[in-house]
């Protein structure tokens, strides 16, 4: 979900606060209490409620709170004299006082919106198209989208999220990075993120408790605004506990809508969120959730750690492979904008079978 306001974006799922399209660098803590205010406009939150949200497993002094409030107004350029955001009520609270709009379409149908016509790919997306039917049926299916760097694989995700939400189903994204300080199942953590953001705290706390993901994974609760992590010191969010309460997590949207969950950038991805989507594959095979991951084939064949774990998802989880090619002529007929140019159709793998080094590379397509 994202929450836009003025000329701000608050994005949920990418934790992230925009101004016209440009990221603001800020704390996560003012982040979750800038979420925590604009997701209830106009209503009044005493401190003790904000505090106890933001800082659950701590005990804060009130500056804290007042520092955290600072920083979220200079983020917003919004004067305390005469606010247009964040508005302080005297000993009493805080409330946001801004009209806000809420964009619930997920991370990738919302990024297409504003983007220039898409060309071609409609044989990817009729294949893409055809798994989210069988998914829909209760059939998961898992679908592997390679190619070289700048051939659309992200876009192609982009354009299958709003044709997704068009087909009734929920897409739900993660991105994996590889940056200094991003947490063991970044893009899961998104996924979980993405999810809750339909949910009021309430229905996110009793959710998160019933699927077990409160006890077995706190550290990943710890990035979703609206949860509660229990006190006290927590296991590393790893192993059978977590990925099982994750797959229960997830199993129970499915019974509210289809879910296509979207992993970008496979090639990045920490190995633990590898092993989470094999067992996800396993765990959810007759749930209604279509997996789809990308990757760049010749970064994913310089890690011999993630090529094994790929090729063993293609094995023995039957995941469909996608290879993407330049697009044809006909494809840019008509074009403005220059493209790679190729008379050959997009090359699909389907088999239990087959291994990552078997799978023809891009770079000789």
């Amino acid at each position: 979900m994202i929450l836009c306001f003025d000329s701000f974006e608050l994005d949920l799922n990418a934790f992230e606060l925009r101004r016209d399209g440009e990221p603001i660098s800020i704390e996560p803590r003012v982040l979750d209490f800038l979420a925590y205010l604009a997701k209830r406009p106009g209503q009044l939150f005493t401190k003790d409620e904000i505090m106890k949200t933001i800082w659950p497993d701590h005990v804060v002094a009130e500056s804290s709170l007042s520092r955290c409030v600072s920083d979220a107004r200079r983020a917003l350029k919004d004067d305390p004299r005469s606010p247009r955001f964040i508005q302080t009520v005297h000993r009493r609270g805080f409330r946001f006082v801004a009209s806000v709009r809420s964009v619930s379409n997920s991370g990738p149908a919302r990024r297409a919106s504003g983007r220039d016509p898409f060309i071609g790919r409609s044989e990817e997306l009729s294949i893409l198209g055809s798994e989210l039917e069988q998914a829909t049926a209760g059939r998961s299916r898992v679908v592997l989208i390679r190619g070289e760097p700048g051939i659309g694989k992200s876009r192609l995700l982009e354009e299958f999220a709003v044709q997704s939400v068009m087909a009734s189903a929920q897409a739900r994204f993660g991105r994996c990075r590889e940056e200094d300080g991003a947490p063991a199942f970044w893009p899961w953590i998104q996924v979980i993120r993405d999810e809750a953001s339909a949910m009021d705290d309430e229905c996110i706390r009793r959710t998160f408790a019933e699927c077990g993901l409160a006890t077995a994974a706190p550290e990943l609760l710890r990035w979703v605004p609206g949860a509660i992590v229990p006190r006290g010191e927590a296991d590393p969010p790893s192993g059978f506990r977590m990925f099982d309460a994750f797959s229960r997590f997830l199993h129970a949207g499915c019974l509210e809508s289809p879910r296509v969950v979207m992993l970008d950038d496979l090639h990045r991805c920490d190995l633990a969120s590898l092993r989470l989507l094999s067992f996800v594959a396993a765990a959810l095979a007759d749930s209604r959730v279509l997996l789809v991951g990308t990757y760049r084939d010749v970064e994913m064949s310089r890690s011999v750690e993630r090529s094994a774990l790929v090729a063993a998802l293609v094995r023995e989880r039957s995941a469909r492979v996608l290879q993407m090619r330049g697009l044809s002529v006909q494809d840019v007929a008509g074009s403005p904008r220059p493209h790679s140019v190729s008379r050959s159709p997009p090359l699909v793998w389907k088999s239990s079978t087959v291994g990552l080094a078997e799978i023809p590379s891009s770079s000789h397509s």
